[in-house]
């Protein structure tokens, strides 16, 4: 399952905007969840929470 956090405002062609309402979905296009993903308003309910990457970062520094 797919959750939007946000309304997400994209454009599969280039040229018209579509509007993918927030909201929980089976499947949205590709892009658009990858737009949805670097915006941080997607919520993947199938897997796990992803590690922060700065918690990631401070282990490999310490060591």
């Amino acid at each position: 399952m797919i959750y939007l956090t946000n309304d997400l405002s994209w454009s599969p062609d280039g040229c018209n905007v579509e509007t993918i309402r927030q909201g929980e979905y089976e499947t949205i296009p590709h892009r658009a969840q990858e737009i949805a993903t670097n915006l941080g308003i997607l919520v993947n309910r199938d897997s796990p929470p992803p590690v922060e990457e700065k918690a990631s970062r401070k282990k490999s520094k310490q060591q």
